[in-house]
């Protein structure tokens, strides 16, 4: 469509107009006719490949944006973390989507990083937070172009850190007396001093049965009385509670490698009896535990009401409900058990996440190392040994005497 010329006030403007895919006509007002000929020409180029995008469309901020991406979440876990890096955009979040340029990503990232601007005193996230936010910021836009919002996504090419499983401190492990600490504070309860807490025997078998299975807390506050085999003593793990709610929900696992049966020790056994003995429910539907309102637990709750008791306890901070299934874990690695038996009794889906987190606990690995070595050199077979090179012996052998005696490393290349 050919610009038109209009003279106002002795000024010359040329108008450019152009019909986009949904039938309505558009224009807009330049200086010179050459410049409206190439923003018609660009136009149309758009509409003949398929590319044209409503300009109105564009003006859509992040912000708006996100809060399309935060109700298409299918589970509460997801939402809740939409909701998180929601409050996290910073500067993003009052930016038209098509202004968005891959520099404002990046600098977005970076901020993560290492200090948030928008949060007094932030120092930085942790890298796995930082590649979750990044993630989802990333699923967003891929929402925006399917929506025929963009063309092009801005997160793409930028790369985004492998997340990587952490060992686990010292700090964050519990030894056997630190658990009966735990639940003995949590059977007797605290009536004394400023962190006071009543007595709660549920939550006192709760650790045990964490302690002795390794559960999850999302996985132990969802756990059903139908779950429990007590004639085979076993254990099956197939969903958890829906997390940040009382009501009796339950949610998918984590993965699909969660879903596990675990074979219930005495102590398990005991505390599981206990619990619906003193609390007793026909409906095999039910949770095993239940709150002393007789609502159902969540990972939230259970989390709180596990750090209020290990604050009492003088545990260390980095102690979590978490550190149960870090015991877990180290009893059995210590008990010999394989890294395929680990990660199935923990539910990983990966053995690579079950070697990053717990290797270092499998125990006598420096000693066989220094083993392995010595054995090594000391061995005497072909190419070692106190001897020199053997007359017509086609091979190469390495000789070597005695390290102790001080002999000499003779080779023939």
């Amino acid at each position: 469509m050919k610009p038109q010329k209009r003279i106002r006030g002795g000024k010359v403007r040329w108008v450019a107009r152009y019909v986009g895919s949904d039938g309505l006509e558009r224009s807009k007002t330049f200086e010179f006719e050459k410049q409206a000929k190439a923003w018609t020409a660009e136009r149309e180029r758009e509409l003949r490949r398929g590319e044209w995008i409503d300009p109105a469309d564009q003006d859509t901020t992040v912000g708006q944006l996100w809060q399309a991406w935060e109700m298409s979440a299918t589970t509460d876990g997801t939402r809740k973390v939409r909701e998180l890096v929601g409050r996290n955009l910073g500067r993003l979040e009052r930016t038209p989507i098509g202004k968005v340029r891959p520099s404002d990503i990046r600098t977005w990232v970076h901020s993560l990083r290492n200090g948030r601007p928008w949060v007094k005193g932030c120092t930085g996230l942790a890298p796995n937070t930082v590649g979750n936010f990044q993630g989802q910021l990333a699923g967003c836009f891929s929402m925006a172009v399917a929506d025929g919002l963009l063309l092009k996504s801005p997160t793409e090419g930028i790369a985004k850190r492998r997340k990587v499983d952490r060992a686990i401190s010292r700090s964050e492990l519990l030894n056997a007396d630190e658990i009966w600490q735990l639940v003995e504070t949590a059977s007797a309860g605290v009536q004394t001093g400023r962190n006071w807490i009543a007595s709660q025997k549920t939550l006192a078998r709760m650790i045990i049965v964490g302690a002795a299975t390794g559960l999850r807390a999302g996985e132990i506050a969802g756990l059903r009385i139908r779950s429990v085999d007590f004639l085979r003593r076993e254990l099956a793990v197939t969903e958890q509670s829906k997390s940040g709610t009382s009501e009796f929900l339950w949610a998918p696992l984590k993965t699909a490698a969660a879903s596990r049966v675990i074979p219930l020790p005495d102590a398990a056994i005991g505390a599981l009896s206990d619990e619906l003995r003193e609390n007793p429910n026909s409906d095999r539907s039910m949770p095993v535990f239940l709150t002393a309102r007789q609502r159902m637990w969540s990972s939230s709750t259970v989390g709180k009401s596990f750090q209020a008791l290990r604050d009492r306890c003088g545990l260390d901070d980095e102690v979590t409900w978490h550190s149960l299934r870090h015991f877990y874990a180290s009893a059995l690695i210590h008990a010999g058990a394989s890294v395929k038996t680990v990660q199935v009794r923990l539910g990983h889906e990966k053995a690579e996440t079950t070697l990053e987190v717990y290797a270092h606990l499998w125990p006598g690995e420096d000693e066989r190392t220094r083993s392995a070595v010595d054995e090594a050199l000391s061995r005497d077979r072909v190419g070692t040994g106190s001897e020199s090179v053997i007359a017509g012996d086609d091979s190469t052998p390495l000789t070597q005497e005695s390290a102790r005696g001080g002999g000499t490393i003779i080779s023939s290349v």
